[in-house]
């Protein structure tokens, strides 16, 4: 499980923690009320941003707030760059800790005696977590769901600007009855770009991972080679290219990774190269 999710309605805290991770386990209802809804999402590596899909998405104009948890209070984040346009469509949020205040603080929920630690989530018991608060300005619609919360590093047009033939209604439905986009493999294959990045030792978690924009090379040819795969034989040749490109372009790039655990780009951290961690 990459994050706990939980949605607090009005006091009542619901774990979609399980639905939200997967990719096809289901959705959860997010319909918030500004004055009286809080959606925490928690992870044990800080990060700067997280892509979301909708089941159902929001239809009313409304503003996102994020806050995190500094081990005493809730701070707001700054540079939110909100792609969903206040939960109204799919996409990428991006965000940064405060610099002129306290830093973003890993804690445990709750004490030993079983109070309260993390203003908000009650006596539910997680320890060691990295902590947001999202808000909105405006009530929601009532329906809204999620679909997902996870990593999506590219979209289909930058796949087909490379591999054309994916944007043929033919190859779609050749490869499923009925499908209009290449998402799930696009999110699969995001993944798989997170974990080739883990086995090679460059990181030890997606969270560190502060620019999406630099995954976007190596994806493109990890979901080439998913779909190829599933055309047989016929397409082995293509497979196998773009099984290569892959390993060129993951084995070549620099990716700006969060070595310090402040889900900030410093100075240092820029260009840090694949292959090599620092601890």
């Amino acid at each position: 499980m990459h994050y706990r999710i939980i949605f607090s309605d009005n006091g009542t805290l619901n774990d979609l923690s399980i639905n939200l991770n997967n990719y096809h386990s289901g959705t959860g209802a997010i319909g918030f009320v500004s004055a009286d809804d809080y959606l925490y999402i928690g992870s044990r590596y800080p990060f700067n941003s997280f892509y979301v899909a909708f089941g159902t998405a929001n239809t009313q104009a409304s503003t996102l707030s994020i806050d995190y948890w500094d081990g005493n209070t809730w701070r707001e984040s700054v540079d939110v760059v909100d792609q969903t346009d206040g939960f109204k469509q799919d996409g990428l949020i991006t965000f940064v800790p405060d610099k002129g205040k306290s830093g973003w603080s890993r804690e445990d929920t709750v004490n030993r005696s079983g109070t309260e630690q993390v203003t908000g989530l009650g006596d539910v018991t997680i320890y060691d977590q990295y902590w947001l608060r999202l808000s909105v300005s405006a009530d929601m619609d009532a329906g809204t769901t999620l679909k997902w919360l996870k990593y999506k590093f590219i979209i289909d047009d930058e796949l087909y600007s490379e591999y054309p033939i994916f944007n043929s209604s033919d190859v779609k439905t050749s490869f499923e009855s009925g499908k209009t986009d290449w998402e799930e493999q696009v999110v699969v294959g995001s993944g798989l770009v997170v974990d080739e990045l883990i086995r090679r030792g460059t990181i030890e978690s997606g969270n560190q991972l502060l620019d999406y924009s630099k995954l976007k090379s190596p994806c493109v040819p990890k979901v080439a080679e998913l779909i190829f795969n599933s055309f047989g034989d016929d397409y082995n040749d293509d497979r196998l290219k773009a099984r290569d490109l892959f390993k060129e372009r993951i084995g070549n790039k620099s990716f700006n990774i969060d070595l310090n655990n402040n889900a900030t780009l410093d100075n240092q951290e820029l260009g840090f190269r694949s292959g090599y961690f620092w601890q």
